[in-house]
């Protein structure tokens, strides 16, 4: 299970000290956010006159959640590498290997974020909604 690890590992490594990763992730949120513009904008703005009104705390709202949502999701894609090592050592550790030195991950913290984000991004509408309704 070491060698697997270790096999596992190194072009991880390469993969992400290359800048490859970020590159390519960068990329894809770039196509997603230009290829789903209007979509994203309908989420966010349903008709022509919320453009024109004021700042009201439905929007204020909605901007503050997709803002929370976008950066918690950039900081997960950021952190893949880590966690993807982080999961090998804890295999490692939990196949026989003493010598595995896990790192200082917290993996449900990551898990958890990314669920928030996606959640977030995604059912913008309802939370603003709730929101406006505890206000």
């Amino acid at each position: 299970m070491v060698q697997f690890a270790e096999l596992l590992e190194e072009p991880i490594d390469k993969f992400y000290f290359t800048g490859t990763f970020l590159t390519i992730a960068n990329i894809v949120v770039s196509l997603f956010l230009f290829l789903k513009a209007e979509w994203i904008s309908k989420k966010l703005i349903k008709t022509d006159k919320e453009i024109i009104t004021e700042l009201s705390p439905k929007s204020l709202s909605k901007v503050i959640l997709i803002t929370v949502g976008i950066v918690w999701l950039a900081t997960s894609i950021y952190l893949i590498p880590e966690f993807l090592e982080y999961c090998i050592q804890l295999t490692s550790q939990l196949n026989g290997n003493e010598n595995a030195d896990i790192s200082d991950f917290s993996a449900a913290k990551y898990i958890i974020r990314t669920i928030i984000a996606l959640i977030l991004i995604f059912r913008i509408e309802k939370i603003s909604n709730w929101i406006i309704k505890r206000i």
